[in-house]
């Protein structure tokens, strides 16, 4: 905790990361706090010893989202959140976020070719074709569907497969 205090270097979160440490000392909660220490050093580490230059391998990835470009709802957001976790010199996560926003725009240019993937356009044609109703189903549906349009073509295969699980329950 004294590193943390002694240390003048700024990030945006730093002020609530602070609030945070010190509720989980005054709550007793000691592991916490020397966990929330850490990473507040870590930050501050990142951000001082980067001289606000970036690690390489995030600078590729960036170099990636720009080259794979592809608009796409919240892809705003998603950089937004990329830009705040640099900001706060959270580099693992903004990788992380990077590495995803590669991935949605990648999904999205092969359909944009190409179509859907078989599999994901085979469950999404299963999900859609049976009328077997659920609680819930048509906010499924929605999800699923929007998921596609985001490009998260796991996690829309992932509610498809969901989708169809309630409706064989239904059906039995």
């Amino acid at each position: 905790i004294r590193q943390v205090e002694t240390s003048e270097v700024e990030y945006p979160d730093r002020r609530g990361d602070l609030r945070f440490m010190n509720s989980y000392v005054g709550n007793g909660d000691y592991n916490m706090a020397a966990l929330k220490a850490k990473n507040i050093i870590k930050q501050q580490q990142a951000l001082s010893t980067s001289n606000q230059s970036l690690p390489a391998g995030l600078t590729e990835l960036i170099r990636q989202v720009e080259a794979t470009k592809i608009e796409y709802p919240d892809r705003t957001g998603d950089l937004r959140s990329m830009n705040s976790y640099i900001a706060n010199g959270d580099f693992n996560m903004a990788a992380f976020k990077a590495k995803n926003i590669i991935k949605q725009q990648q999904n999205l240019i092969f359909a944009k070719k190409n179509g859907l993937p078989t599999e994901l356009s085979e469950l999404i044609r299963q999900v859609e074709s049976s009328k077997v109703e659920y609680p819930d189903r048509t906010g499924d549906l929605l999800s699923m569907n929007n998921y596609v349009t985001h490009g998260d073509f796991n996690i829309a295969a992932f509610k498809a497969k969901h989708s169809m699980k309630h409706q064989l329950e239904r059906k039995t």
